[in-house]
Order: C-alpha cells, then structure tokens, then sequence
C-alpha cells in the first residue's frame, strides 16, 4: 500500500515492511522444503510492503501538482518521476531485483530535463539582441607627487 509519512525529511519515499533480497532466496529455498501452509505464511510476508510518501518534499509536492496540470509533457515527465521515487525507494530498501528495468526511464527523464538544442530553439521564444556594451573607460592618468615644500 501507500501512505503518508510524518517520520522522512530529506527524502520523498521509504519502503517499509518489505522483503530483502536475501529473504527472497531464502523464502524460495524453503518454499522447495516446506508445506502449503508454510509457503503461504511466506507470501503473505513478501507482499506486506508499504510505500510511505513524505508530503512535504518538493519531489512529491511537483508530481502532485503535475498530476492535474493540461501541458501533457508536465503529466508524462511527472508520471516518470513517481515511478523513478519508487524504485529509488525499493533500491534504498534492498528491495529491487535487478536495477537494469529503470534505466530506459532514466533516460527518458533526463531527456526531457535537457532537450537537445534544435528542440530548445525552436520552443523559445527568440531572445532580443542584448545591448552593446558600453567602452571601457580610459585608465586614470597617476597623480602627480605633491611637491617637497622648503623650510
């Protein structure tokens, strides 16, 4: 399931009451030697995991805005980041089998944080020529020595 957490500050996720990697395997080496009912206690342990969502972070809070904006790229990026804040939880928890699936959605991400420039260029705007700096001042002359006074 998904709630929301009161304990997490600087992340936005934390998987809790999942099953480690080293539990899975042993799960399976005793599913091979044990009962039904055994076997079923197991599973009920493997899908007890829940996602706690931390509301205050910037990360959740923009995904939540996202969620209902109309620039459908702002949904689809934001769609993207939820789904890299969960397997970043699962990593953190030990939790994920094998880290190659999110690499497509890395990518995805960041290319669309950082489009190429004939992309960027011909979204923007055209900027006004920027103004003609102004010549650099003459250095001033070195004052001159004031002049020894006789006594």
């Amino acid at each position: 399931g998904v709630k929301g957490s009161t304990r997490l500050v600087g992340s936005p996720a934390l998987l809790t009451g999942h099953e480690p990697e080293a539990m899975r395997r042993y799960r399976m080496m005793m599913s091979m030697m044990s009962d039904d009912e055994t076997v079923n206690k197991m599973d009920q342990l493997q899908s007890a995991a829940t996602l706690e969502l931390n509301p205050k972070h910037s990360i959740v809070r923009a995904i939540a805005a996202a969620r209902g904006s109309k620039d459908e790229k702002r949904r689809k990026v934001a769609k993207l980041v939820a789904e890299q804040v969960f397997d970043n939880a699962r990593i953190a928890a030990g939790a994920l089998e094998d880290p190659r699936e999110m690499v497509g959605r890395i990518n995805q991400i960041m290319e669309l944080a950082l489009p190429a420039e004939e992309e960027e260029a011909a979204e923007a705007p055209k900027a006004p020529k920027a103004p003609k700096a102004p010549k650099e001042p003459k250095e001033p002359k070195a004052p001159k020595a004031p002049k020894a006074v006789k006594k």
